[in-house]
């Protein structure tokens, strides 16, 4: 797969927009071909951290100077701006998308954010409040780029929420209603993403409660099973809410 080359920091406002524009729409072709985005997150890590110029990366800690130094700062921020206004246009395309209804296109332009999300997890702050309307689901049984539509955007916002800075707690809990209620009626792979996610909100809103209840939860329909998995159809050990919340104060956050 081709990696394209630095954006032209010379070109005029019209033209640096057509070439974000163009850019993008080389990533997201990409990103549809991929079957393993971990190579992707690599490459904007590197974007967003490399030197300078071959020389700052020869130079050895002692000989570096402040202007070497302001140099990578200068680098860094180009870098970060570049990757900002990719992910303006991502999100903007979203929006323009879904006037047509284009749910695969829209799929990818969410996995494109995804992967800048791990990468540096500050550049999707901007963008929560918009993605997290892709947080929901309106049946159980997802067709394939609906569940990967959940898992990215649950993704972006469990990797950006803790950037997040004055959250409004209503809005916080709203994500946490959603994460669970996902987390409940959907497949493993969404369940696992939204846990994830769930786990790095509540670090933020310090609704423990939140965590502990799904716990609860879940041991509570495994319990209605234990007649299944218990030895010889014996029932378990019988645990009630308080001493499950109690195991779960003493493992977790």
């Amino acid at each position: 797969v081709p990696i394209p080359a630095p954006l032209n920091s010379n070109s005029s406002k019209k033209l640096y927009t057509v070439e974000i524009k163009d850019r993008v729409e080389q990533m997201i072709s990409v990103v549809q071909k991929l079957e393993n985005e971990e190579f992707f997150v690599y490459m904007v890590e590197q974007m967003l951290t490399k030197k300078d110029s071959l020389e700052s990366k020869q130079e050895t800690k002692a000989d570096k100077n402040e202007k070497v130094e302001k140099r990578e700062k200068l680098e860094k921020e180009k870098n970060t701006s570049i990757c900002q206004k990719l992910c303006q246009q991502l999100v903007e395309m979203i929006l323009s998308l879904e006037e047509t209804k284009n749910r695969p296109k829209i799929s990818t332009c969410i996995s494109t954010l995804a992967i800048f999300a791990r990468a540096s997890p500050q550049l999707l702050v901007p963008h929560i409040t918009t993605l997290h309307t892709y947080l929901k689901a309106s049946a159980i049984g997802l067709p394939k780029e609906e569940s990967k539509i959940l898992q990215d955007t649950a993704c972006i916002i469990g990797e950006s929420i803790p950037f997040l800075e004055h959250a409004d707690p209503a809005f916080l809990a709203q994500i946490e209603v959603d994460l669970v209620s996902l987390a409940k009626s959907q497949s493993t792979p969404i369940i696992q993403s939204c846990i994830q996610a769930l786990c790095k909100v509540v670090t933020v809103s310090k609704h423990r409660a939140t965590i502990e209840d799904l716990l609860v939860t879940c041991y509570s329909t495994l319990d209605s099973l234990k007649v299944l998995i218990g030895k010889n159809g014996k029932a378990g050990i019988k645990m009630d809410k308080s001493s499950v919340v109690k195991v779960v104060r003493s493992t977790t956050i």
